[in-house]
């Protein structure tokens, strides 16, 4: 009779190794981290895809008054109504400090609020005595002011589309003002430049606007407190929200992403025409 081997009187194997399971494990971290940023920038895709199309919905709605009126609507009339900021236009004193909730958030709700929108903490932000803007920035601005160079805003050099003062009256824009509305910028992400000039930074950048969607030097706009500790952290936001691209919509009702140096940073005449109403430079 044959007798068997010591191998064969050896019980069968059922489990793995120690070395086989972090293999395994290995394996599985390194399609996680191929998987997980081309995840990231999908849902980066699709948020910036739905405010986009919030945008849409406010040049539908920018057109139709322009339609009615064949004028564009004051800053004050797109906060109240478009954006639903809330606000009465009144003169508003605000701590943005302590962490406290801020008037109005609660009402930027459905297409008014964008996907990527994360209120800021207020930990340590200025405070802001502003006559008829919102308690808080809102996810989107009016391009108000257009783009007047390194001279110091005035009404009645305001090339946006807000009204514009004349002999002590304001006005609105009339339709026929906008030279062209499919190179001029209505509404976008409420972003604003940050020049190196008076900041922190050493080169311009763009942040989370307290105001309205501006490329306009924001030191030469009076709003005091525009710049602190807390404006490297409007910086962040405003990259984090669409991967340093800004989402506006023209005049004409078209939506475009723009990069953040083509919308504020490039200064050749391309780039600084869509902001003004009369399509010139005006460097």
């Amino acid at each position: 009779m044959q007798r068997k081997t010591s191998d064969e009187n050896r019980p069968s194997r059922c489990g793995f190794t120690l070395i086989e399971l972090l293999v395994v494990i290995a394996v599985i971290a390194l399609l996680a981290s191929m998987l997980l940023p081309a995840l990231s920038r999908a849902k980066a895709q699709a948020n910036s895809i739905k405010c986009r199309s919030n945008l849409r919905q406010f040049g539908l709605q920018l057109a139709m008054y322009v339609n009615d009126y064949s004028v564009y609507p004051s800053s004050d009339h797109v906060r109240r109504n478009l954006l639903g900021t809330g606000g009465e236009g009144q003169i508003i004193g605000v701590n943005l400090s302590g962490g406290q909730k801020l008037h109005g958030q609660d009402d930027e709700q459905g297409i008014k609020r964008c996907p990527t929108r994360v209120y800021p903490p207020f930990t340590d932000g200025p405070a802001l005595f502003v006559r008829g803007l919102p308690s808080y920035s809102p996810s989107y601005g009016y391009n108000s002011f257009g783009y007047i160079g390194p001279k110091v805003l005035t009404l009645s050099t305001n090339l946006g589309l807000a009204g514009i003062e004349e002999g002590g009256v304001s006005r609105p824009v009339r339709e026929d003002e906008v030279r062209v509305p499919s190179d001029m910028i209505a509404l976008g992400d409420n972003l604003a430049l940050l020049p190196k000039r008076g900041s922190d930074f050493r080169v311009d950048t763009v942040m989370e606007s307290l105001v309205e969607l501006t490329r306009q030097d924001i030191t030469g706009m009076g709003h005091a407190g525009t710049y602190g500790p807390w404006a490297a952290e409007a910086v962040k936001r405003a990259a984090a929200r669409h991967q340093n691209r800004g989402n506006v919509v023209f005049c004409d009702g078209h939506v475009e992403a723009l990069t953040f140096r083509r919308l504020f940073l490039d200064r050749d005449d391309a780039s600084l025409r869509r902001w003004n109403k009369d399509n010139e430079p005006h460097r």
